[in-house]
């Protein structure tokens, strides 16, 4: 070998500590942001089935008979209010 690639080598030997933490960190950081994205695209497929599903239901509708509520309210005088 000449003197060229047995310095190259050395080189790379010194620094190959930093190479190998520097992908592992790139390996990490793909990992979380593979994770974020996917727990998000799954929340927003569920967000969108359930607006889905209670959509499609019926909606409930009630009816309140308040006659016997304006008739008392009808009875009483202005002197009783206000005790």
């Amino acid at each position: 070998m000449s003197q060229a690639k047995v310095d190259l080598h050395k080189k790379e030997k010194r620094n190959r500590a930093k190479v190998v933490a520097r992908n592992k960190l790139r390996k990490k950081l793909f990992l979380v942001c593979t994770t974020i994205i996917g727990i998000a695209l799954i929340a927003l497929i569920a967000r969108v089935s359930i607006k889905n599903y209670i959509d499609s239901r019926p909606a409930k509708s009630f009816t309140v008979n308040s006659e016997s509520v304006d008739n008392y309210l009808s009875t009483l005088s202005v002197d009783d209010s206000t005790n």
